[in-house]
């Protein structure tokens, strides 16, 4: 009943418009497992830098993949209304496939330059709202017309479908077509990634390593030092925002007379940040306090201070925790109820911060606390 060539015109019919769609629609689990890679690489590995290649890669795949979709749609429709398809349709007495423009896509098209038209207006007018509903329409109209094509590509699939199967004639596979469609972006990202992935773990790796040493040293020093508490971060278990910390007490952690140096470092273990820290006690003078802090101060300083571990800046470690004169004039002529803080330059080259934290006198309570950060950092 068919010839040959007939049979190719319903296998071509029936395949194009499907792999249409698939190209179509893979383009989204791609973006997603795109979006994945990227994040894999900048929370996950903490990669540095921009991988420039990454970023691209993700363009060339979605524009073939657009215009592999559109020369299928544009063929099969082409072929829908050839006369060999007639021919083959009055073959099979079967109605003329409907290969004309679907409605969703006309549709669309109105509301995108309804949406385009809204925005303008609200941009030359500032209405914010309207810019929303025009960019709100736009979006719409896209997945409007993503599902006209969608369509129109389902109906001519059916029309030769329903001749192959009424006729039981053998048609290509789909399901091993579908998922090379959609698995072949995917792996072509994963293979562009993988060079990346496998330099930001060594790197990770080596950082990691440079940092224990650095923590393993300033830990070492604090116990050696006498400290009653020590406290470090462990880089196995992931690089923070802040950087890895050590903390080194001079008494207990409960004790409410202890003092505190925190040493900050980065993720590939310079020291960047020295913190001292400690309460005050407000039945004291300003004085005994100021000085109860500079002796603790300069203990836990002394711990560190001749460590050969990477600094930020030369003399960091070896920085005076003194109080600065204008912290010290400011803070014996106010009340303890008041906070200050106060920036100077310090001695090599470095940039100190003092700050006296506190509560409000008609506010303090049992639950309040008094106390003083001095930090100093690379300028």
């Amino acid at each position: 009943m068919f010839t040959d060539s007939d049979v190719r015109l319903i296998r071509r019919l029936y395949l194009w418009p499907k792999l249409g769609g698939y190209f179509l629609l893979a383009i989204f689990p791609t973006l997603a497992a795109w979006v994945v890679l990227i994040m894999i690489d900048d929370i996950a590995l903490e990669s540095r830098g921009t991988y420039d290649v990454g970023i691209f890669a993700l363009l060339p795949i979605v524009a073939v993949y657009l215009v592999i979709s559109m020369v299928l749609l544009v063929r099969s429709r082409a072929l829908a209304g050839s006369d060999e398809w007639a021919a083959v349709e009055r073959a099979a007495l079967t109605p003329h496939v409907d290969a004309s423009t679907p409605g969703e896509l006309n549709a669309a098209l109105g509301l995108a330059s309804a949406g385009r038209v809204a925005q303008a207006v609200g941009e030359g007018r500032g209405d914010r709202n309207l810019e929303g509903i025009g960019e709100t329409a736009q979006v719409a109209a896209g997945a409007l017309g993503l599902f006209g094509i969608w369509h129109l590509m389902h109906t001519l699939h059916e029309a030769a479908r329903r001749i192959a199967e009424g006729y039981r004639l053998p048609m290509p596979r789909l399901a091993p077509r579908r998922l090379a469609v959609f698995l072949a972006p995917v792996i072509a990202l994963v293979i562009v990634f993988v060079p990346r992935f496998a330099a930001s773990a060594s790197a990770m790796s080596e950082a990691q390593q440079a940092a224990a040493e650095t923590i393993d040293a300033v830990a070492a020093a604090f116990e050696d030092g006498g400290c009653g508490y020590v406290s470090a971060d462990d880089p196995q278990e992931g690089y923070q925002s802040y950087g890895y910390r050590v903390f080194g007490y001079t008494l207990d952690i409960g004790d409410p007379e202890t003092s505190s140096l925190c040493v900050t470092m980065n993720e590939d273990g310079v020291v960047e940040t020295l913190d001292f820290h400690t309460d005050f006690d407000l039945s004291l003078a300003p004085e005994e306090n100021l000085a109860r802090a500079e002796r603790d101060f300069a203990s836990l300083s002394e711990m560190v201070a001749g460590l050969d571990v990477p600094v930020a800046a030369d003399g960091l470690l070896a920085a005076e925790p003194t109080f600065p004169e204008e912290f010290v004039e400011q803070f014996g002529a106010g009340s303890y109820y008041d906070d200050l803080i106060v920036r100077f330059d310090a001695a090599g080259g470095l940039s100190g911060t003092v700050s006296y934290e506190t509560d409000p006198e008609e506010e303090y309570d049992e639950y309040s606390s008094s106390y003083v950060y001095l930090t100093f950092e690379a300028r």
